[in-house]
């Protein structure tokens, strides 16, 4: 499956400079068929049974009907999501996907049956798929994607977590202060991770570290003072008092 964003504006004059006007493109391949032998029965006579018959697409797949069954794959991942098999004896030769633009819905078109085919909460993985990929990436706009598709407080935690973490990795930690601050852990909790990137060599500090009186790197200490500051003016939704810091 070739697959894009089209670039709508001054289409004309890119095509005209030879300029491709699909962003983004990908390939996807097919996943071959898990329906169990025997749906396939009634082909046509030479018909390849894993030759797609029509593709469509929803809002987060895509649709792929065969002559033995309808498949959705995930269009962020390429994983196989679900697969419906078709009884050829029962519900016909598969023809077509028509798409209904006044219900945004796709139409399973057979020789002896039409089937609405419905998409029900078909975002409800997809928070963690734009999360994997800005874990692999540290993307900070793959991190938005996955926050604005979550939809429990125990999704933004763990999306808040792995950000904090890969802030770490990145070197930025008063960012990784301020997520750690959004994602529930306490504040010892917080010290703890942030202590643990100090650069240390078989539990000997490095040389070439610059440590306090209190054992705190100063570039570390400022961000522990801010993970303090956010943990504490961390807005809750079930908190009426906001606590301010003690110290500064």
């Amino acid at each position: 499956i070739y697959h894009g964003s089209l670039l709508f504006s001054n289409a004309a004059a890119s095509n005209a400079e030879g300029e491709n006007v699909i962003l983004e493109a990908k390939h996807m391949m097919y996943v071959d068929p898990i329906s169990p032998a025997g749906t396939t029965v009634g082909l046509l006579p030479g018909h390849n049974p894993l030759t797609p018959v029509a593709i469509g697409v929803t809002a987060h797949h895509f649709l792929v009907l065969r002559q033995g069954q309808l498949q959705m794959l995930s269009s962020l991942s390429g994983d196989l999501v679900q697969e419906e098999a078709l009884k050829i004896s029962v519900d016909g030769q598969a023809l077509a996907l028509i798409r209904d633009p006044t219900r945004a819905a796709p139409w399973l078109v057979t020789t002896t049956s039409i089937f609405q085919v419905n998409a029900v909460e078909e975002d409800r993985h997809v928070w963690k798929l734009y999360l994997n990929r800005a874990v692999a990436a540290g993307d900070d706009a793959l991190f938005e994607s996955a926050l604005s598709y979550s939809k429990t407080p125990a999704q933004k935690v763990e999306i808040m977590r792995a950000r904090a973490s890969a802030s770490i990795q990145q070197g930025r930690l008063h960012l990784a202060a301020i997520y750690y601050a959004q994602s529930g852990l306490s504040f010892d909790e917080v010290a703890l991770s942030l202590l643990h990137c100090l650069d240390f060599t078989s539990g000997n500090a490095n040389s070439n570290s610059s440590i306090n009186a209190e054992g705190v790197a100063p570039q570390y200490g400022n961000a522990l003072l801010e993970s303090n500051a956010a943990y504490f003016n961390a807005p809750n939704e079930n908190d009426v008092l906001q606590t301010q810091p003690a110290y500064t």
